[in-house]
């Protein structure tokens, strides 16, 4: 079940938060994002050892993200904001390439379930739309809803959403569990 994974169970800490920014390329891919997740290490200021209290080391910290196990639900955030020197604030556009299955996840195999975009040059203003998995045809390919309050809801192939447009204004991606590794 879902259990402990929405707003009953309260964990949306749950959700992934893939740094845009930090890629490397004009073309960033949702896998090298995860990987750059999951091995990342914050050293911050106020992080002690974990031995401080007891024996009085003094020695700064880290804090290694990383989840124990993947949710049956994976929502990632993609951040693309940008804080520049001068406190301006921008979106980081680049594309990011994400694929119908995850295949490279520890619990198991994920299928592409929702994404939702940010269009807009800007994080201050801009609209919100959707393309929302339906199900599938007789020949086993997906079916999608595009959803944007302006238009009324259209059906599409994975080929008619996974466009640069779509990559560049992905905010929030939404995978499901299909089958677990043993």
């Amino acid at each position: 079940g879902l259990e402990g994974y929405g707003p009953g169970g309260k964990n949306w800490d749950l959700m992934a938060q893939l740094d845009v920014r930090q890629g490397r390329g004009s073309i960033l891919h949702l896998e090298d994002l995860w990987k750059s997740w999951v091995t990342c290490v914050e050293h911050d200021r106020c992080t002690r050892c974990p031995r401080h209290e007891s024996d009085g080391c003094r020695a700064r910290g880290a804090k290694v993200l990383f989840l124990e196990r993947e949710p049956p639900v994976l929502f990632l955030c993609l951040r693309r904001d940008h804080r520049h020197v001068d406190g301006r604030l921008s979106k980081d556009q680049r594309p990011v390439v994400f694929p119908e299955k995850l295949e490279w996840l520890r619990s198991g195999q994920y299928r592409f379930a929702a994404v939702i975009r940010h269009s807009g040059a800007g994080l201050r203003s801009g609209h919100y739309t959707s393309h929302v998995l339906l199900g599938e045809l007789d020949t086993g390919a997906s079916v999608y809803a595009y959803c944007n309050d302006d238009a009324t809801v259209v059906k599409q192939s994975w080929d008619q959403l996974a466009v640069r447009q779509v990559q560049q204004e992905a905010y929030i991606l939404v995978y499901h569990r299909t089958q677990a590794y043993q």
